[in-house]
């Protein structure tokens, strides 16, 4: 079977849209995605500018996320978050939905 691919690169490297100082003080952006199952399929992505910090928005993105899993399965849900993302509020939504997390722990 033959597979036609095409693709669109944008090489204008003068001026991206959302590029911004992170905070690693380099240029870039600050995306989130979720995948699931093993295979990796690509369940729910938002691009954000490189200065947003990454628990902004993050307990929506969350929500968001169970919502469109739960249409695609009834097994249950794992969640793996960053240290960044260790937050009550993330961990509210998480159990209130029955799903399991792993969630680096943030020595504050």
């Amino acid at each position: 079977m033959n597979w036609k691919l095409t693709s669109t690169l944008d090489l204008n490297l003068l001026y991206e849209e959302g590029v911004e100082r992170t905070y690693k003080g380099c240029d870039g952006y600050a995306p989130m995605f979720a995948y699931m199952g093993q295979e990796g399929y690509c369940l729910h992505v938002e691009m954000r500018k490189g200065s947003v910090h990454c628990q902004k928005g993050t307990p929506n993105f969350i929500q968001e996320t169970i919502q469109s899993a739960r249409k695609l399965t009834d097994q249950p849900l794992l969640f793996r978050l960053d240290s960044g993302n260790d937050s009550r509020d993330n961990l509210i939504i998480l159990l209130e939905n029955h799903a399991s997390f792993i969630i680096k722990r943030n020595p504050r």
